[in-house]
């Protein structure tokens, strides 16, 4: 998450030809390929940080009352020294990460790292990419200590950059999604939605992720429905909400390791996951019951086990054959990626929901027991 260089390709993946041939092959078999894009900041050791200064945030000593932007830690956790003898702005505390000055103005009124990001944008997407998950998109603006998080100006970039993607509609008629991880709890999420239609077309569902192993474990669906019933009610309409059960980052532990090996927990939480009101995100792994312990990101991104691919591959009863049949449902059925209404249940341990999607509708009933 250390960028040297926005425009070229990390040689240990490939060349640009590599990619080109991905992206046909996997057009071609109906699959759209998102990017995953840090803005906030770059590497240290990008040559902006030496050619072009003012579009970092820099201060000649340690200021006084900052601290981390999601709160806590002290000045020295985010300012850190640099060798021109002054001090640049991390937001997350690393001596690899200097976080880009989207306030910096030229001469000209313009704001040149506003301008140059959206052009990375504009790049990878002129490729044959099909959107964008963008990292850390609350920290973007900081106008200040106590004000280094979901400033106006961020979500005034980021209505420009929807802005200026809906030209790929209007010239060729191909949506690029934009989805935000916007790591948070509800209603700080809501804004990122803009109207609806203006910013973000999918927020990560960081509550949801951490209240779905509590709600199996507890055996309590009133725990997620709840949420999805103030999302509901709360987000402007169209907002949709990115469903998952854990990521590359210390939100939860893997759901092997959560639920201790339990296949049939860790096949409840896959069908909520891709059943429930919103877009399901499959992290690589969950699928064969990987391990992976929250505490440590290194757990949670070691390589895939192409073995025990191989060994559940045949296995009906497989966890890996489990998630193929709720995806097939999903895809077979147009109302399970549709509107959802919560059911109420006399039951505290079982979910009801019906799906609708046109003239057809399906009931999904769920027991945490």
């Amino acid at each position: 998450y250390d960028v040297t260089d926005f425009y070229s390709l990390n040689d240990r993946f490939g060349t640009k030809e590599d990619l080109e041939d991905l992206l046909e092959e996997a057009h071609d078999r109906g699959i759209r390929v998102i990017f995953d894009f840090p803005l906030n900041h770059t590497s240290t050791k990008h040559k902006w940080m030496e050619e072009k200064p003012g579009w970092y945030i820099w201060s000649k000593e340690t200021p006084e009352h900052w601290g981390f932007p999601w709160g806590g830690g002290n000045s020295y956790n985010v300012w850190r020294f640099h060798k021109s003898q002054s001090h640049y702005y991390s937001a997350f505390a690393n001596d690899d990460m200097a976080d880009l000055n989207y306030m910096y103005k030229d001469s000209t009124g313009h704001y040149p790292v506003r301008e140059e990001m959206t052009k990375v944008t504009k790049y990878w997407l002129d490729r044959g990419f099909d959107g964008i998950r963008f990292d850390a998109v609350r920290y973007i603006v900081e106008n200040g200590p106590d004000k280094q998080a979901d400033c106006p100006e961020t979500h005034e970039f980021f209505r420009g950059l929807r802005s200026s993607l809906n030209e790929y509609t209007a010239k060729d008629k191909s949506y690029k999604v934009m989805i935000a991880e916007a790591w948070t709890d509800e209603p700080k999420v809501g804004p990122y939605f803009g109207s609806g239609k203006d910013e973000f077309d999918i927020c990560f569902d960081f509550m949801g992720a951490q209240r779905l192993p509590s709600a199996i474990e507890q055996e309590s669906s009133s725990l997620l429905t709840s949420l999805w019933e103030y999302e509901a009610d709360n987000y402007p309409e169209g907002y949709t909400m990115g469903l998952f059960q854990n990521n590359h980052d210390n939100v939860t532990s893997r759901p092997a390791t959560q639920f201790e090996g339990d296949k049939y927990e860790q096949v409840l939480s896959a069908a909520v996951t891709v059943f429930g009101p919103g877009t399901p995100f499959i992290y690589y792994g969950n699928e064969i019951g990987m391990d992976g312990e929250m505490g440590n990101d290194a757990n949670l991104r070691v390589a895939m086990d192409w073995n025990e691919v191989g060994k559940q591959e045949d296995d009906d009863n497989s966890l890996l054959n489990w998630y193929r049949h709720i995806i097939k449902a999903r895809n077979v059925c147009p109302s399970m990626s549709g509107a959802t209404k919560i059911l109420s249940t006399k039951a505290e341990d079982v979910l009801a929901m019906v799906k609708e999607n046109g003239d057809e509708k399906s009931l999904v009933v769920m027991n945490f027991s």
